[in-house]
């Protein structure tokens, strides 16, 4: 409408109503375009706030499985201690604790993947968001610490290799059956489950464990590893809710 009546200004050469036109044609275009701005701009709100809600529940799904892990490596590091203590007395197992020795020398060679879930946070990353400097730094400082404590046990330790070499596959067995659960992901042991051999058959294998030269040095490297694992797994916890604080201040804050 605007085009056609430019068009017949033009040809009875009405200045001013050309000029009037032309403003309104301008003005126009400029509108569309802010509007367009605008609902582009409130598009890119909403999948902020959508992606901020998805990762705070999995970072909060995070905090769960980071308390079932460190929970985990606590019962491979009692078992480890408590492993390492028979060693180092440097005397046999007694005929009542040969089999409680090897289900301890079986869970401290426990191991798993401590790295959490970064799904949400890397498409965000991909879109660049958050674009709250606060609400990033806080997600970093999270990510990052998960990183670190992961790089300590990104390898499965020498002792895990070592010992289930030297335990006996029935008692392997037995141990995974009754001192061995796992429910909704969480894993548990049971040291005082029945035993899976024969007492004599738990003697000997202790034996041939504490007569191998590098039981003791594999066990003392994995089990001080862990130590620090258990630690640093509560304050990545501190560093998720810390994360999840910057989260919900930010949801807070009207779009």
């Amino acid at each position: 409408m605007i085009l056609r009546r430019l068009s017949q200004s033009l040809k009875e050469q009405n200045w001013t109503a050309i000029w009037i036109e032309f403003v309104l044609l301008v003005a126009g275009v400029f509108l569309g375009i802010q509007v367009a701005n605008w609902n582009e701009a409130r598009a890119f709100d909403a999948l902020e706030r959508d992606h901020l809600h998805n990762l705070r529940t999995e970072i909060e799904n995070e905090i769960e499985s980071t308390t079932a892990n460190r929970n985990y490596y606590t019962g491979v590091n009692a078992a480890g201690e408590r492993a390492l203590a028979f060693l180092e007395k440097d005397e046999p197992c007694t005929a009542d604790q040969c089999w409680r020795l090897l289900v301890d020398f079986f869970h401290a060679s426990q191991w798993i993947d401590v790295g959490v879930t970064q799904t949400t946070y890397t498409e965000m990353r991909r879109i660049g968001l958050p674009r709250s400097r606060a609400v990033a730094s806080a997600i970093e400082t999270y990510y990052g610490q998960n990183v670190a404590i992961n790089s300590i046990s990104n390898e499965r330790p020498a002792f895990r290799t070592l010992i289930r070499g030297l335990i006996p596959v029935r008692a392997q067995q037995a141990m995974w059956t009754d001192c061995h659960g796992g429910v909704g992901g969480i894993e548990t042991f049971n040291n005082n489950c029945p035993a899976g051999i024969p007492m004599d058959q738990a003697t000997r294998a202790v034996e041939k464990i504490r007569s191998n030269p590098d039981i003791l040095s594999t066990l003392t490297q994995w089990t001080s590893t862990g130590a620090p694992i258990v630690k640093y797994l509560g304050g990545q916890n501190d560093d998720a809710k810390k994360a999840i604080a910057a989260i919900n201040k930010e949801l807070e804050t009207p779009p």
